[in-house]
């Protein structure tokens, strides 16, 4: 989402821009490079089961981390919500 928004509905799960040709991200690549998403996506898997990006040994991160945090939609949350009698 754009800064101040947040509202995750409706992006998709992945996002691929070339900021070189395109700054304003707003042309996602990632369909039409699915390996490129596939690469990136297993690196930062490495990088968080190694705990750190940085050359040495594995360390433990201060934090759980997931990759794909679910995302809470705010429409259905207001669709959810019980009736006031």
């Amino acid at each position: 989402p754009r800064p101040g928004k947040d509202d995750h509905s409706g992006l998709p799960e992945f996002q691929l821009f070339d900021v070189s040709t395109d700054p304003g991200e707003t042309k996602n690549l990632s369909a039409e490079h699915p390996d490129r998403v596939a690469s990136m996506k297993a690196m930062m898997e490495q990088l968080i089961a190694r705990g750190r990006s940085t050359p040495g040994s594995d360390q433990a991160n201060d934090v759980p981390i997931e990759l794909l945090k679910p995302v809470a939609n705010p429409a259905k949350k207001k669709a959810a919500a019980p009736k006031k009698k």
